[in-house]
């Protein structure tokens, strides 16, 4: 069980990706997912709508009480308003010169509007001080400080001086406190006289505004005509909003705005954006758990599914690495392991057949081994005659003779074909003994025939051929090409290239070729490595010899059209030390 894990952990490790136990997360993964993902947003708008809807509930009972308070407060300052424009010690004020502001009758004036505005600001807690402003004599008077606008510096002024008119809304301060500007335009007879500042205290109508929550859900807005932002306890999100805005008539489920009772102020009240993020931080939050639940999930079923598929397979090959033997009789099984079992024996007789044919292969290579055994001459024997016999001819008829040439080169090819039992040759050796073998069919057939070579620079001089490959080959030409031809003279073209990483040799001559069916037969004997009639043994000598040396994959290509044509191709074979990029061995 542990070997077999631990295998199967390995088999995981080495294959990666393409691995079954990611094929089988790849396949799980979104299996699970998807149905998560659609409990995740089920939820989402189950609990979302819910959410919005009660807090936008919450925000509307807010909002009207908070619209009730702001508006009660306006209406009160309406009323204080209109209560000191009526006062004709206030319309005399009003309407005072420079000169008679030091007056006894002026003094009576201001201490009946004093004790009036007193009485105003001890009636509401939220006013913080009434101003008022006489442009008619540049005086102004206020709980707090009397004199020339000069003189003293009313929280208003900046406001007032920015409206450039006594009309106006705006949020003030002076170093102590924040406040809520009303500023109402005095005039008699269509003729301005100043201006009465109402200034509220910010923090005490915050304070008014929040008194029936638990706790802030939402923020607060004030807007003129032009919907330009007067006050908003976050100014920030406000003002983004109110510019993405198109309608702010009608609100929303993230607003709502209605006029107050003085004309051209809207009040707002937007839903705090904590409360809106809260349900999607719940939705990511699932998301995001579910996510994480369904890889945990995927991976622990694909780790299981995969472990015992490789555990599976490690029995199997445990088996056959303890050679336990393979049932031989699966007929009535049909379950999977004996379905693998019942291939597993397939591959053994295919296994077996391989062997048996490979066995008559190595029989017909020892048949023909011994063949040549047979008829194999002492090497010492052999060269010893032919020194004998060349100097013989050279001391009859002379160094120069052409039999001595021919001896001599006879010798060189035997020493070459019989002196090393190695298999392989060097390129340039091979190349040597092929040129000395044309030489001697020179002195033999009378020069009548030609020879092209065409031999590649690039090729390594000491790179691996089979040894007398091309001897045969080239005797062909000469025993069915060059022999029987009386009407033209003879051709053999030799080429030696290189593509890729093969070693190319094509020789061909201008005879009149082979029959097709004769062809046919010929290839037929290469492709089965049988040994033919006598008349080209050498053609299927060479052929096997390379097949034996380099793979099934070289062999001999045979063609005929207007001659005969042989391709050798083996691999491009060349020593360690002097191996650059290329095939070596």
């Amino acid at each position: 069980m542990r070997q077999s894990m631990i295998h199967a952990i390995q088999m995981i490790k080495h294959f990666r990706f393409g691995s079954n136990f990611f094929k089988y997360f790849r396949f799980l993964l979104p299996g699970i997912m998807i149905p998560f993902l659609l409990i995740c947003v089920l939820v989402y708008g189950t609990y979302g709508r819910s959410a919005v809807q009660s807090n936008y509930t919450h925000m509307q009972q807010a909002h009207q009480q908070s619209c009730f308070g702001v508006d009660n407060l306006l209406e009160s300052i309406q009323n204080k308003y209109l209560e000191l424009c009526s006062s004709n010690d206030f319309q005399a004020f009003m309407t005072l010169k420079n000169n008679t502001l030091s007056s006894i009758t002026t003094s009576n004036y201001v201490r009946v509007i004093m004790d009036m505005t007193s009485q105003m600001l001890n009636s509401t807690e939220l006013m913080d001080s009434i101003d008022i402003y006489s442009s008619y004599n540049d005086y102004l008077l206020s709980n707090r400080y009397s004199g020339t606008l000069n003189a003293v510096a009313p929280c208003w002024l900046a406001a007032y001086q920015e409206a450039g008119s006594e009309t106006f809304t705006a949020v003030t301060e002076n170093e102590e406190s924040r406040f809520l500007t009303i500023s109402f335009g005095v005039s008699y007879s269509k003729t301005s006289y100043g201006m009465i500042a109402f200034n509220i205290n910010l923090a005490k109508l915050e304070a008014l505004l929040r008194s029936s929550q638990d706790e802030p859900i939402f923020y607060v807005a004030l807007t003129d005509a032009e919907d330009h932002l007067i006050y908003s306890d976050n100014p920030d999100y406000v003002a983004d909003y109110l510019s993405a805005s198109a309608d702010h008539s009608t609100g929303s489920n993230s607003f709502l705005a209605t006029p107050l009772f003085l004309p051209n102020l809207t009040f707002y009240s937007f839903i705090n954006p904590a409360i809106i993020s809260h349900a999607k931080i719940l939705m990511y939050t699932l998301l995001s758990l579910l996510l994480l639940v369904s890889i945990i999930l995927s991976f622990a079923l694909a780790l299981f599914l995969a472990l015992n598929n490789y555990m599976f397979v490690s029995k199997i090959t445990y088996q056959l690495q303890q050679n336990t033997g393979v049932p031989t009789d699966l007929s009535e099984e049909t379950d999977e392991t004996k379905y693998i079992m019942r291939n597993l024996q397939n591959i053994i007789k295919d296994k077996e057949q391989f062997e048996h044919s490979l066995i008559e292969k190595i029989a017909m290579l020892k048949k023909s081994q011994t063949l040549a055994l047979q008829s194999q001459i002492s090497p010492h024997f052999l060269f010893n005659t032919l020194n004998i016999i060349n100097m013989e001819i050279a001391n009859t008829l002379g160094h120069d003779s052409q039999l001595v040439e021919m001896v001599s080169l006879l010798s060189d090819i035997l020493s070459y074909a019989l002196n090393s039992n190695e298999y392989f040759a060097h390129f340039r050796d091979e190349m040597d003994a092929a040129y000395k073998y044309i030489e001697i069919e020179k002195l033999k057939y009378y020069d009548a025939f030609d020879v092209e070579w065409d031999v590649a620079e690039d090729i390594h001089p000491d790179c691996k051929v089979a040894k007398f490959m091309l001897q045969p080959i080239i005797e062909n030409c000469f025993e069915h090409a060059i022999h029987l031809m009386t009407d033209r003279r003879g051709k053999i073209q030799i080429h030696v290239f290189r593509k890729d990483n093969e070693l190319i040799f094509t020789i061909a001559d201008n005879g009149d070729g082979i029959e097709a069916d004769k062809l046919a037969q010929l290839r037929q004997f290469l492709e089965i490595m049988d040994l033919p009639d006598p008349h080209h043994i050498g053609l299927c000598n060479v052929n096997s010899r390379i097949m034996l040396l380099f793979g099934e994959k070289y062999t001999l290509d045979i063609a005929s059209n207007n001659g005969t044509k042989v391709t050798i191709t083996i691999p491009y074979l060349v020593p360690e030390s002097d191996c650059k990029g290329e095939n070596f061995l």
